[in-house]
């Protein structure tokens, strides 16, 4: 599969907002994180969507390398954030959109409410479109937070990062060997201090009103562009069971987790390549040639 090398990558930030633009496409696509999580989430599928695509990594406030910390309405405000990113970028025209769990609520609602600018969207284990499961509000509830904070006290930073970082891997994909070291060590490096580790909390419970908030199952019938929603068939946060039955685009993924693009990278890519060749009016010979380019990596990854 061609790729874009990682220097042709360019590191950003607007107003403490940290992002990152790789390749210089006609096309815009915008990719958004999960929950707790950064922009390296994308690592191994930027270099393939960055042939032809400019393609921009989001670090949201309070996550990864953005010094920015997150604010009241959250998901309303991160909807606000991409806006600041393409601004600064000089991007006025159409983007396509693909977020991770929190980061696919993002996606949709601002998809939702710049419909005209938005071509096509893809949603990967997105929460909140059957409402929001008991366990993770009990999680993110001020008792779990003061328990947490009290048992973790005389615990260092560096093992209570570790922990949090196992916590992580086991979360986002079936096998945790399937998560590079390197995204690992991006995950630690977004919390230098306890301070913001477990400003995570009161972030989850204002995430957990907002999904209740938007309503996303009807913002989804609203959208009037290409969506595709993406599941994973062992995701233990946002079960596979949730997917609409019977949609269009509607795509679960054997073997994968809650962040397929990690554990599984060429089956992502072999879906959303061709979505958004199509999405853009690309030719029936381009939608070929990116089917093609993934079965070949896949192929190379078998042999």
């Amino acid at each position: 599969m061609r790729a874009v090398t990682d220097d042709a990558l360019r590191d950003e930030t607007v107003d403490g907002v940290h992002y990152q633009v790789t390749g210089s496409g006609e096309q815009t696509l915008v990719l958004i994180h999960g929950f707790s999580d950064n922009l390296a989430t994308w690592r191994r599928v930027v270099p393939a969507l960055a042939v032809h695509h400019r393609v921009i990594a989001i670090d949201l406030p309070s996550h990864g390398l953005s010094q920015r910390s997150w604010r009241h309405p959250l998901l309303d405000t991160y909807v606000d954030v991409v806006d600041e990113v393409l601004a600064h970028e000089g991007i006025d025209g159409p983007i396509s959109l693909m977020g991770n769990s929190m980061g696919g609520a993002v996606a949709a609602l601002y998809a939702h409410q710049n419909p005209d600018r938005v071509d096509a969207v893809v949603l990967i284990g997105m929460p909140g479109v059957s409402g929001v499961p008991k366990a993770w509000r009990l999680a993110s509830s001020r008792p779990a937070e003061l328990w947490l904070r009290t048992v973790t006290k005389p615990v260092p930073l560096a093992p209570l990062l570790a922990a949090f970082a196992w916590t992580y891997t086991h979360a986002a994909v079936p096998h945790s060997r399937s998560i590079d070291p390197a995204t690992v060590l991006s995950y630690c490096a977004s919390y230098p201090d306890r301070g913001r580790l477990f400003d995570l909390h009161p972030l989850a419970r204002a995430l957990m009103r907002d999904l209740l908030r938007v309503r996303l199952h009807q913002v989804l019938t609203e959208l009037p562009m290409p969506v595709m929603q993406m599941w994973g068939r062992f995701d233990p946060l946002v079960p596979a069971r949730h997917a609409p039955r019977g949609g269009e685009h509607i795509v679960v993924l054997r073997n994968c987790g809650h962040c397929p693009q990690l554990d599984a990278p060429e089956q992502v890519l072999g879906y959303v390549l061709p979505f958004f060749a199509a999405a853009s009016g690309a030719s029936l010979a381009e939608i070929d040639e990116s089917l093609s380019a993934v079965a070949d990596a896949a192929l190379a990854a078998e042999a």
